[in-house]
């Protein structure tokens, strides 16, 4: 069986990581501020500014490193292959075969974007891997084994009639008894010594 797919290009693959980076910013925003919120006001107070600094920024790596991940993982893994944005751009993650992602192909596959969104965040590792390889893999792809397919929408099958039939065969049906059918075969192996009318 050959199985053809419809490979993302570049630009829309970009088109919704820039949809799934906002929403990833919109929760670390938000998990940013719930954390602030639990901190005692007397704890905050009494750390010196440049301790306290360090600390945020190493809560908000943490944080940032947790979401994207998490978010990238989770929702490959049981919206079947397809975040936020790849569902509005309608793109797919599949692995190779054509099967879907599992938690651990997702998982090997976003712990590479580390490498492919190098230097900084600009992409240039991945977007160059894409060019460079005729199944535009990143290197995540390439590692977990998946690639990222276009989705193609097809206009539902109109429903065929079944033919209405013409003529109406009835078959007769009969479950014979063990007696009745004991009599059938006497009557077989005896019919060549029967007269023709007492056979009939």
């Amino acid at each position: 069986v050959v199985v053809s797919y419809d490979l993302a290009g570049v630009g829309s693959r970009m088109n919704a990581a820039l949809i799934d980076y906002a929403v990833c910013f919109v929760l670390i925003l938000a998990v940013v501020a719930l954390g602030a919120s639990a901190m005692p006001r007397d704890m905050v107070a009494r750390a010196r500014p440049d301790e306290f600094g360090g600390w945020a920024l190493a809560i908000l790596i943490l944080a940032q490193f947790v979401v994207m991940w998490g978010y990238y993982v989770l929702f490959e893994a049981l919206a079947d292959g397809r975040t936020i944005g790849k569902r509005i751009m309608r793109l797919r993650v599949v692995r190779d075969g054509g099967l879907s992602v599992t938690f651990g192909t997702s998982a090997v596959r976003n712990l590479l974007r580390i490498i492919d969104m190098q230097p900084g965040v600009t992409y240039v590792v991945g977007i160059l891997t894409m060019i460079l390889n005729k199944q535009g893999k990143r290197l995540g792809d390439i590692a977990s084994g998946t690639i990222v397919v276009r989705e193609e929408v097809l206009p539902p099958i109109a429903a065929v009639a079944a033919p209405t039939p013409t003529t109406t065969v009835v078959r007769a049906q009969a479950e014979l008894s063990e007696p009745e059918f004991a009599l059938l075969e006497r009557f077989v192996e005896r019919r060549n010594d029967l007269d023709a009318p007492r056979r009939a």
